[in-house]
């Protein structure tokens, strides 16, 4: 492997604007990784916004006191996917 040269420069710019708009519609919505126009911090803007968009409240005393097995095991796991 070495530097690149133009020509190889050059036929990577042609096949990347040749194929991208091709594969774009392939990638869903909120895949961020390796996308032009998108970052890691992009995502984690994302995931903020969705995060805070509603009041998560947990409640620990009844989590402690061995409840949180029964919790899981009667919650619909068809409704989490």
């Amino acid at each position: 492997m070495g530097i690149p040269t133009v020509a190889d420069r050059i036929a990577k710019t042609v096949v990347k604007r040749y194929l991208e708009p091709l594969v774009k519609p392939c990638f869903h919505e909120d895949s961020y990784g390796y996308r032009p126009g998108k970052s890691a911090l992009d995502a984690v803007g994302v995931a903020r916004q969705r995060c805070w968009r509603y009041a998560w409240v947990l409640d620990l005393v009844r989590l402690t006191n061995g409840q949180l097995a029964s919790c899981i095991s009667a919650t619909e796991h068809s409704s989490l996917q």
